[in-house]
């Protein structure tokens, strides 16, 4: 019996030891952790509250914080993310496909997966500040051949001075695109006197995080209020969107926006805007909307599913907002149409442009006498061809010709909004 108490009595002692020798070697470590320094900003906070540490020279901002004005993200207060669309998604939508409606997961659906893109997000502050810079992070960069690096995923800076109405392109945030981190100035050094500034975001990719870089002498105040500040919804296609502006701030939807005076939305989805009822729920929602502007043709294949999709997505919208004017617009010209084509692609769209004239005079017949059709073939000028960069989508100079068309046509309607 003793040989055997001693065996077991040596077992119970090793496993003491290995016992104690764990929890002396993970209390150690518990405590070497604890004295060494944590990086809690990467562990702790959101990307979107990240900004870099002030300098002898250089101070940082959020930019959704005050006195910033923020525009073009009409869920970030509770999603607290730079996209366009809501985060809380269905888990379906409907499209039309050749006029008949179909549910695809909302995960195939182009316009969710464009949702991050920050086209039409916009920043406005007044400051004396000489240098403006920006630093965060981005997200899925557009790499194609139609549009730069600078058109793409830069950050454009136009200014104002004094009393005037008149925005200035200050120049664009340069560096280098290889990779998402950036740090750079947008425009040039300019003189220390006080001045509206707008900053446009990147049109095709997303932001994870953005931080605001003023000399640190710098005065820093709230922007002057919007002339008008109810809401022009503009959803349609890439072109809405902003390809293949050169910068941010040259697409037509941001070219309203200051000669407006009033927030405009950019719900340009390339190649995806199909007229998804989903997302006309989505863009009813939102508060104090002037206008509705539908330019989703060049999305649409056929005359049937322009038909199927566009009744719905206006009786969606006025549901909510009888009173609220809505224009549809039909495509602006493509270099296709300066050759022959087939006879298909030919009554093609002759068939969507009719489906989209059909419903608006439907419903002026019923009595809606704030729906209005524009012809895109009048947007661009005879010598259209000399407004395209790939072809199809507009340069500066056709998204200026595109908004000079409009702003008559959209004041006249918002002028009748108020009635």
């Amino acid at each position: 019996m003793s040989s055997v108490r001693k065996v077991i009595m040596n077992y119970l002692k090793v496993k003491l030891f290995v016992f104690i020798s764990l929890s002396v070697m993970l209390w150690a470590a518990a405590g070497n952790a604890a004295d060494e320094p944590q990086d809690t900003a990467a562990a702790q906070t959101p990307k979107i509250e990240i900004k870099p540490a002030d300098t002898e020279t250089i101070r940082w901002f959020l930019p959704y914080e005050k006195p910033f004005r923020m525009t073009g993200f009409e869920w970030f207060e509770t999603d607290r993310v730079y996209e366009r669309l809501p985060v809380d998604k269905p888990e379906t939508v409907t499209q039309y496909p050749n006029g008949k409606a179909t549910s695809i997961p909302a995960a195939s659906c182009g316009a969710f997966n464009l949702s991050p893109h920050t086209s039409g997000g916009q920043i406005q502050f007044r400051t004396d500040s000489a240098h403006i810079q920006v630093s965060g992070e981005l997200s899925g960069q557009y790499r194609g051949d139609n549009i730069s690096p600078l058109g793409s995923s830069a950050f454009a800076l136009y200014y104002r001075e004094g009393d005037s109405d008149t925005w200035v392109y200050a120049g664009a945030s340069r560096f280098s695109h290889s990779k998402d981190e950036f740090s750079a100035q947008v425009g040039g050094t300019m003189t220390r006197k006080t001045r509206d500034c707008l900053l446009y975001f990147p049109t095709y990719c997303g932001v994870k995080s953005l931080a605001i870089g003023l000399d640190k002498d710098a005065v820093v105040e709230a922007p002057r209020p919007w002339k008008d500040p109810r809401k022009v919804i503009f959803y349609g296609t890439s072109i809405t969107q902003g390809g293949c502006a050169s910068h941010s701030g040259a697409d037509a939807g941001a070219l309203l926006s200051r000669d407006l005076d009033m927030p405009v939305l950019n719900y340009g989805f390339s190649g995806n805007g199909k007229g998804e009822p989903e997302i006309a729920r989505m863009l009813a929602s939102i508060k104090d909307p002037a206008l509705y502007i539908l330019d989703y043709e060049w999305n649409i294949i056929t005359g049937e599913e322009m038909a199927a999709s566009l009744t719905p997505f206006i009786d969606i919208l006025r549901k909510d907002h009888p009173e609220t004017p809505i224009l549809v617009m039909s495509h602006t010209p493509g270099s296709f149409e300066g050759i022959d084509q087939d006879d298909d692609s030919l009554a093609r769209f002759k068939a969507k442009r009719e489906a989209m004239i059909l419903e608006v005079q439907k419903r002026q017949a019923e009595g809606d006498k704030k729906i209005e059709f524009l012809d895109g073939n009048t947007l661009l000028g005879e010598d259209w061809w000399n407004c395209l960069v790939d072809g199809c989508h507009l340069s500066d100079f056709g998204f200026y010709r595109q908004e000079k068309v409009m702003l008559p046509v959209v004041q006249r309607m918002l002028k009748n909004s108020n009635k």
